[in-house]
């Protein structure tokens, strides 16, 4: 359930110390906060992963965008500046792209 997952990912802030950091277990379409980061892994494509980020990262915000086995670099937004770095190979998995604003 995402009740679970978020409750996984505050153990982990809270095993980390991380103070600067939040979870939040609800529909990215409720937030209205300006970010310096964004995660997304399992969410959706990268263009609609970013649309929904683009409007919560501050000017120079980042959204780090961990993409599937299937990834395509032609299917990158228009509008974000992505830099794909190679994950270690893994049976689903597929880079991960920073991507910021151009």
């Amino acid at each position: 359930s995402r009740r679970a997952r978020a409750a996984f990912l505050e153990l982990v802030l809270d095993e980390l110390g991380l103070q600067n950091a939040r979870v939040f277990p609800g529909r990215v379409e409720l937030l209205s906060a300006d970010f310096d980061v964004c995660f997304a892994r399992a969410y959706a494509t990268a263009e609609r992963s970013w649309a929904h980020a683009e409007r919560l990262l501050r000017s120079r915000g980042t959204l780090l965008y961990w993409a599937g086995a299937s990834f395509d670099p032609r299917s990158l937004p228009s509008g974000a500046h992505a830099r794909i770095v190679p994950a270690p190979p893994l049976e689903n998995g597929g880079p991960m792209v920073i991507m910021t604003r151009q």
